[in-house]
């Protein structure tokens, strides 16, 4: 079937910003590239081509696109002739040998990589049938998500991310032992937002199980909901099931998505409130069914209640939303808007009056670190942004060239193919969230990312991004079909590009050190939580204890006013005592020394810094010194413990 377009008038604003995106794109790469050189940055300049050359040939792509918008091909007329019944029985049989291989092997062999992909693709080839269906596939999506997600956190002894579950577990553990909420002198920030802990202590207690366990065993489930969220918020947008579908794949492939999953923290309990919101706001029936509404108080208290800081973010985007509603509202003649100005207020409202009236102690830590002028006085490079480790960088990032590419493309070719549609809303406001979620000159500072939290924002804008991602690829099949093109060359290209973002995604996210370049290992092994428990069960409380900033976490107790009624184990100064020579030498304590990490990829110490097998050998020399001068309480093929 041919669709015959109108030449777009050029008095419209939105399609004269479609024609000039090329050129802005083109502008955007060469003002970094004169940057880099003004900085005398080679290594920026390398970093920066994972964005550059995608975005030249999204550039060229756009093009192309507009000069063959005359006539264009349904995306319908370059489906499948599979059968989905037999997609539906590669993927279970695909399936069951991934969770084969993951029972036979001690970790993710390479095998079991390559049946995630294969995975990937029969999912992705089925949505292209011309019979598949959402629900079966949405269902195959969740249920790989979990398999990724499980083969991390149920896999290995003890996973622990980016730290911050082994924290929550604890907090879980008091949570669970007492029967209400932490108290305030264990943790300000989180005394006043109980929901994550309350929610783990709860299902302990249903399932009969450890709070580890009972941890891992439902936030992936609680988070892998998500994909069905993604679906029902854009088929409501584009009415167009196969493009939500799609949106629904490229969102399970992110790495923030997979990472999230696997590091499910309160932070990304309250991204989970914040896709029922969007559904909510975008279903049909929300303006006129009074229990949507109220469906929608309850989860804005909801997230309120499980993060601290991640409903004025949600904010920002309401506004953004509401504001790019109103500009092209105004450019389009159409006053029509999903977010409701009284909603978004009603949620400022609430938080304000919980942060003063409720939460007044965290909220004047807050305010306090953030009126501290010293955080002002210069910009500063994050520590990891390196000259030398550049070609690692574009290792574990590679898979977002292919974002960037997708996501270009679905904004120019949205705006200049759906004129007056709400999808150009979200083109824009994906246009303006996309430095936020590529690596971009943002990502360079620890003002922007670390101090002002930026890097929270990445899961949040991430459905828009498949948004855009899969109308890209739309748009890419129609481009091709209007060259006559064989359709084969399409499922090709996409099969090559989906590629690229599963195994990214699945390489920076392990937590194996061997797949990630540069990177230390993301969890404890059975040999290491054998010593953590040996030193709970027989290291007096109130030791002092040197260790590694992991060790440290894992053992994040201080004394607090019911330690002792809970019979909890504490350590002197809630275990922050760094591990150095100088505090060796200088105190007397104990000793927990990593051996089998430390060889691995060096040992993070002090100030965060790394130990390293090569570079730091005369620290490890005197460190094995002060270790020869003690007693050793305790030692295994991984661990030991000195005294």
């Amino acid at each position: 079937m041919i669709i015959k377009v109108q030449k777009p008038l050029r008095d419209n604003i939105i399609i004269n910003l479609a024609l000039v995106l090329p050129f802005l794109i083109i502008f955007a790469i060469l003002s970094g590239v004169l940057a880099a050189v003004i900085l005398n940055r080679l290594d920026l300049l390398i970093r920066g081509s994972i964005v550059a050359v995608p975005g030249i040939f999204a550039a060229i792509t756009l093009s192309y696109i507009y000069k063959n918008s005359n006539e264009r091909k349904e995306h319908s007329s370059g489906l499948l002739n599979f059968s989905e019944k037999n997609c539906i029985k590669l993927y279970c049989i695909f399936y069951l040998s991934s969770l084969i291989i993951l029972f036979m092997s001690p970790t993710r062999p390479l095998e079991y990589l390559i049946i995630i992909l294969i995975l990937y693709f029969v999912i992705f080839i089925q949505i292209f049938t011309k019979s598949s269906s959402s629900h079966m596939v949405l269902f195959e999506i969740f249920l790989l998500l979990l398999n990724l997600i499980y083969s991390v956190t149920l896999k290995y002894p003890l996973y622990f991310g980016g730290t911050d579950i082994l924290p929550h577990m604890f907090l879980s553990e008091v949570t669970f032992l007492s029967g209400h909420t932490i108290p305030m002198d264990l943790s300000s920030a989180y005394a006043n937002f109980p929901l994550f802990h309350i929610f783990i202590s709860e299902v302990s207690y249903l399932l009969g199980s450890s709070i580890q366990s009972s941890y891992f065993l439902i936030t992936a489930p609680a988070f892998a909901i998500s994909v069905f969220f993604v679906y029902l918020v854009m088929i409501n947008i584009s009415n167009d099931k196969r493009v939500s579908l799609l949106s629904s794949l490229l969102f399970s492939t992110f790495s923030v998505t997979i990472y999230s999953g696997m590091y499910m923290v309160t932070r990304t309990m309250a991204f989970i409130g914040f896709i029922v919101i969007l559904y909510l706001i975008y279903n049909r029936n929300s303006k006129h069914s009074p229990l949507l509404k109220i469906l929608g108080l309850l989860f804005g208290m909801f997230i309120i209640l499980v993060h601290q800081v991640s409903i004025p973010q949600i904010i920002v985007i309401f506004f953004l939303i509401l504001f790019v509603e109103i500009v092209l509202g105004k450019i389009m003649q159409d006053k029509s808007s999903y977010i409701s100005k009284t909603y978004v207020l009603l949620l400022i409202v609430s938080f304000i009056a919980y942060w003063l009236f409720v939460s007044y102690a965290f909220t004047q830590s807050l305010t306090a670190m953030y009126f501290d002028s010293t955080n002002y006085e210069s910009l500063s490079m994050k520590p990891t942004i390196q000259a030398g480790n550049q070609w690692s960088f574009i290792f574990n990032n590679i898979g977002y060239s292919v974002v960037t590419f997708l996501a270009l493309v679905g904004i120019g070719g949205t705006w200049y193919v759906h004129q007056k549609s709400y999808l150009q809303v979200f083109a824009l406001i994906s246009l303006l969230i996309l430095p936020l979620y590529i690596p971009t000159p943002l990502q360079l500072f620890w003002n922007t990312m670390t101090f002002f939290r930026f890097d929270r924002f990445i899961l949040l804008v991430s459905p828009f991004i498949a948004f855009m991602m899969a109308l890209g690829l739309t748009y890419l099949m129609e481009l091709l079909q209007s060259k006559k093109v064989s359709k084969n060359y399409f499922y090709t290209i996409s099969l090559l590009l989906l590629s690229v973002l599963v195994v990214s995604s699945i390489i920076s996210t392990s937590p194996e050190p061997n797949y990630s370049i540069d990177s230390e290992r993301r969890y404890f092994d059975s040999a290491e939580v054998a010593c953590f428990n040996h030193i709970l069960e027989y290291v007096p409380y109130g030791s002092q204890l040197y260790s590694d900033y992991f060790t440290r976490r894992y053992i994040p107790f201080q004394k607090f006013s019911q330690t002792e009624s809970l019979g909890l184990p504490y350590y002197n100064n809630s275990f922050r005592t760094s591990l150095s020579v100088r505090n060796i030498q200088r105190n007397s304590g104990y000793i927990v020394w990593r051996n089998k990490a430390f060889l691995e990829s060096g040992l993070r110490v002090g100030d965060g810094g790394m130990v390293d097998i090569i570079s730091d050998i005369p620290e490890w020399d005197r460190m094995n010194s002060e270790f020869e001068k003690r007693n050793k309480l305790y030692s295994n093929s991984h661990a030991e413990v000195f005294y």
